[in-house]
């Protein structure tokens, strides 16, 4: 990769993954975990990396995790850490202007909000137009 970002990357490591079954990003693919696999992309793409988790997770990670200071376990709560961190990180610690771009936020949030949503409807959609002892069989 020619140039990194002048952004900070932050990786989300948190989770419950009770339908996972154990930690996401313990689980290993080609030798390295996901989540190290994340934070090494993230290293290439961003000058500056934040993992947020839970230290409660006691995930054995060579990188350290800013605990997201929830006692929730939704991604948000790891977005707002994140970001906080970030802004002390380039206000106080470089002494940089930290420059928060509404627009492109809110252009994220309703991206996802419409993706996901959308994605949820399809999903609802395509059940609903399936005969149900199909269904009730492969249960």
């Amino acid at each position: 990769m020619a140039d990194r970002l002048a952004a900070t990357g932050i990786l989300l490591v948190g989770g419950a993954s009770e339908r996972f079954g154990s930690p996401k990003a313990l689980a290993r693919l080609r030798g390295e975990t996901l989540a190290e696999r994340a934070w090494h992309v993230l290293g290439e793409a961003c000058d500056e990396v934040i993992a947020v988790g839970k230290e409660r997770d006691e995930l054995e990670l060579p990188f350290p995790v800013l605990d997201d200071g929830s006692g929730e376990r939704a991604p948000i709560f790891g977005v707002i850490a994140g970001s906080v961190a970030a802004w002390l990180i380039v206000t106080r610690l470089m002494t940089l202007s930290f420059v928060w771009q509404a627009g492109s936020a809110a252009g994220v949030v309703a991206a996802a909000l419409i993706v996901t949503v959308g994605l949820g409807l399809a999903g609802t959609l395509l059940a609903l137009n399936q005969k149900p002892a199909t269904v009730l069989r492969n249960l």
